[in-house]
């Protein structure tokens, strides 16, 4: 799962976490000089500064999944049990869909 890869390595290589939500503001006053001022943060902000801890535990957990569907859906075919692997195998499928794989 190429993509899945490329976003855990990602997360890997950004800055330790958790970060936090600022917003900095920048103005100038009537003499011209520039002040620089933190405001509190939006959703936006938000929803970016909780990825650097959600992203690797989503991660993780789709890894979890994937290598237990794996598992599961090898120890069916080696039973040959087919209507019970279609099952793993579908899942599996639309985990690469969802992926863009």
């Amino acid at each position: 799962m190429k993509r899945l890869e490329e976003i855990k390595a990602r997360a890997e290589a950004a800055t330790e976490g958790p970060w936090k939500a600022v917003r900095t503001q920048i103005a100038n006053d009537i003499y011209g000089r520039k002040h620089i001022g933190h405001i509190t943060y939006d959703a936006n902000a938000d929803f970016i500064a909780h990825s650097r801890t959600d992203i690797p535990a989503l991660v993780e957990a789709l890894e979890v999944a994937v290598r237990a569907l794996t598992e599961i859906s090898d120890d069916i075919h080696t039973m040959e049990e087919t209507i019970y692997c279609s099952h793993a195998d579908e899942a599996l499928k639309q985990i690469e869909e969802k992926l863009g794989e």
